[in-house]
């Protein structure tokens, strides 16, 4: 019988008694995903337990050092008698062509700190913690309860996701704790937060640059100014030779204009294939708008995916984000 929202150290036990883990992180992996799925899979090695992080897609050029040498593409990997971990997204749709493989396993485990999911998955055991500012707060505090000593690539991996997902410790979710697990990391010999945020931070393609360029210059606002959409087609990664899994921070570039309390980017996947990227700084409730079209994530950073072509999918978000907005500005304001 499944059990909700399951302790980290019942989660633990779990994984002590399992003869394989492997990890599923999401689709498009980002920052804090890999980082939770490497740190979790280092970490159980340590103990001996065989584990893995099965992907079926490239790791974006700037976390390429996150895979340390935990990633397989192997889809046998996985039978009846091994134990299946979710992290960072608690629903099979968000692992894509994954999905099958997944539900070959046995035990089912997820952890997560999306407060909002698509809820069409049913696990053995769960931990979602929506205040947790990255899912590798929870990866580290996991280990902690397997009793696992970090070492370096441990420690660089869960730096990595808390910084990234916590916008470098500047998002309105980051914490106390936050900064107190960061701070733990220091006590990991060789530990240097500069030389990991050097690789995440500094190592963009020129491509990626032209893309996120590209989509500046057409940025649209709405709202008086409150609202900024982007969009990124097909056509713009022919043209510029950039990766979609090289656009997440575009986002943040349009959250840095003054006076924007929201930003989306629309991310053409496909003829009738939209995946929307949505951020609030302050007060809207991003999460809301993204449940309501069968999406999820966070109060102020949340997304879904629309099966629709582009010219469809945009009117349809941005009429929900200002219903939204007159919604949120009247409690607020």
């Amino acid at each position: 019988m499944k059990t909700k929202n399951n302790s980290l150290g019942e989660i633990a036990g779990e994984l002590k008694k399992a003869k394989r883990v492997v990890i599923f992180p999401h689709m498009n992996v980002d920052g804090d995903a890999m980082g939770t799925a490497s740190s979790i899979c280092l970490g159980l090695r340590s103990l001996g337990i065989d584990s893995y992080v099965y992907l079926d897609e490239s790791i974006p050029n700037n976390l390429d050092f996150l895979e340390a040498g935990c990633c397989t593409g192997d889809p046998d990997i996985v039978n009846g008698d091994t134990t299946v971990l979710m992290v960072d997204c608690s629903s099979v749709s968000r692992i894509g062509r994954r999905k099958d493989v997944f539900l070959r396993g046995g035990r089912s485990i997820c952890i997560d700190h999306h407060s909002t999911g698509e809820g069409d998955t049913t696990f053995d055991m769960e931990h979602i913690e929506p205040d947790s500012a990255a899912c590798s707060e929870l990866a580290y505090l996991l280990l902690m309860e397997l009793g696992v000593t970090l070492d370096l690539a441990m420690a660089n991996s869960l730096f990595a996701g808390i910084s990234t997902d916590s916008g470098n410790f500047q998002y309105s979710n980051t914490t106390a704790r936050t900064h107190l697990i960061a701070a733990k990391l220091f006590d990991v010999p060789g530990f240097d937060p500069k030389a990991v945020s050097s690789l995440v931070y500094e190592r963009n393609s020129f491509s990626s640059m032209k893309m996120s360029s590209l989509v500046v210059e057409r940025a649209r606002f709405m709202c008086g100014g409150k609202l900024v959409y982007g969009e990124i087609t097909m056509d713009d990664l022919e043209r510029t030779g950039a990766q979609m899994n090289e656009t997440d921070g575009i986002i943040q570039r349009l959250m840095s204009i003054d006076g924007v309390e929201t930003a989306v980017i629309f991310k053409e996947n496909g003829p009738d294939l939209v995946k929307v990227s949505m951020r609030a700084r302050s007060w809207l409730n991003v999460g809301d708008v993204a449940q309501r079209l069968g999406g999820g994530g966070h109060v102020r950073a949340a997304g879904c995916s629309l099966k629709m072509g582009l010219d469809q999918a945009e009117p349809v978000v941005l009429d929900e984000l200002k219903k939204q907005m007159e919604i949120d500005s009247q409690e607020k304001f």
